[in-house]
């Protein structure tokens, strides 16, 4: 990060009355965002960098306001500047799936019943003006897989089967009924 970002995120930290707070970068989300966690005096919040990506961040706030619309949970919030790209967000903490289910394996039932609770009542309430993905785009999303984790897992970036498997779902997609848009959020299990 050059001294200029640095220096826009002091800024807008300074403004929202978290400027000395101490900053632990975060893991990140399926895009190029960044994250990082604030504490201070006992409080937390997360910083969200977008640095030119405000089309991005607009999309993260419509879906945070029609998550919180559904009777969902999302990050509340707290400040934005938009056109510096930054937000400060609530912090839910590090609560995900795969350290509750390894601290306490009897977890399971309950939160794999809450998450499928959350998909229900996400899928019952469909988000505004959601673009019908329709088969092809199905099929573009599903190969991000091979965009994005075989270079991470396996340090490849060409797959042979890559375009049979993409042959696959575009023939698999295509055989589907119609269906009406709902929201799907690639990051729900990640962890």
């Amino acid at each position: 990060m050059g001294a200029e970002r640095s220096a826009a995120i002091d800024r807008f930290l300074l403004g929202t009355g978290w400027g000395g707070a101490d900053r632990v970068p975060l893991a990140g989300d399926a895009s190029s965002r960044r994250y990082l966690r604030l504490t201070r005096a006992g409080a937390r919040a997360v910083l969200m960098d977008a640095p030119g990506d405000r089309a991005g961040i607009e999309r993260f706030i419509a879906v945070t306001e029609h998550l919180l619309s559904c009777g969902l949970s999302a990050p509340r919030i707290f400040a934005r500047d938009l056109p510096a790209g930054l937000l400060l967000l609530e912090d839910f903490g590090d609560g995900l799936y795969p350290a509750l289910l390894a601290a306490d394996p009897a977890r399971e039932g309950p939160l794999f019943e809450a998450a499928a609770e959350a998909l229900a009542a996400l899928h019952a309430c469909p988000p505004p003006d959601a673009p019908d993905l329709g088969p092809t785009t199905l099929t573009e999303q599903a190969g991000l897989v091979y965009d994005s984790y075989l270079p991470a897992f396996t340090g490849r970036t060409d797959d042979p089967a890559k375009g049979d498997m993409q042959a696959l779902l575009a023939e698999a997609f295509a055989a589907l009924p119609p269906w009406r848009p709902v929201l799907a959020l690639r990051d729900f299990h990640a962890g």
